[in-house]
């Protein structure tokens, strides 16, 4: 995925935390990985809007290609 420049949207912490420090260990980055909350953020056919949003407002507050790479955030 580096080589695509993509950003990650996940609620899985307890996967991708560790994945994340293993590849900073390694000298390896990353185009962002964003973490969200069902309590905050549900993942609902219905909320999409929400995502979209928020999304479209960080790449727009961001707009440079590598401008992202390595942040690590929780979503509202």
């Amino acid at each position: 995925m580096q080589e695509e420049r993509r950003t990650i949207v996940t609620n899985n912490v307890r996967h991708f935390v560790p994945l994340i420090t293993v590849a900073e260990m390694r000298g390896s980055s990353h185009y962002g990985v964003f973490f969200t909350s069902d309590r905050s953020l549900s993942r609902r056919r219905d909320n999409i809007g929400s995502y979209v949003e928020m999304l479209a407002g960080l790449f727009e507050a961001h707009p440079a290609d590598d401008s992202l790479r390595g942040v690590v955030r929780w979503l509202p």
